[in-house]
């Protein structure tokens, strides 16, 4: 799924900024992907992840250490709300298999 949003400077500065990307999910196993493809699911992943990305501005995205540092957090957060799986976090790792920033 690609995501675009507006995206701000750290300044309150007029320049505005808009991040596109498109996010995958490493799964633990089929009974984490079987959870995440169900519809309620979808919906509430996309929401966290847009919640997550009001929170940044352009700065904290502009180095490879600033965008592994969100997917950690994408990681982190779905991790929290996803049920586990025989006792392990759902989501292995988050990968963008597309990432701009203007």
């Amino acid at each position: 799924e690609i995501y675009t949003l507006s995206l701000h400077d750290a300044l309150p500065i007029l320049v505005d900024h808009v991040i596109s990307f498109t996010l995958s999910l490493e799964l633990l196993d089929e009974k984490a992907v079987e959870i995440v493809q169900a519809p309620g699911w979808l919906l509430r992943i996309r929401n966290e992840v847009l919640l997550i990305v009001k929170d940044k501005v352009y700065d904290d995205l502009t180095s490879a250490e600033g965008t592994l540092q969100f997917a950690g957090d994408i990681k982190r957060t779905l991790n929290s709300i996803l049920p586990e799986i025989k006792g392990e976090p759902a989501v292995v790792q988050v990968l963008f298999e597309a990432f701009v920033l203007q």
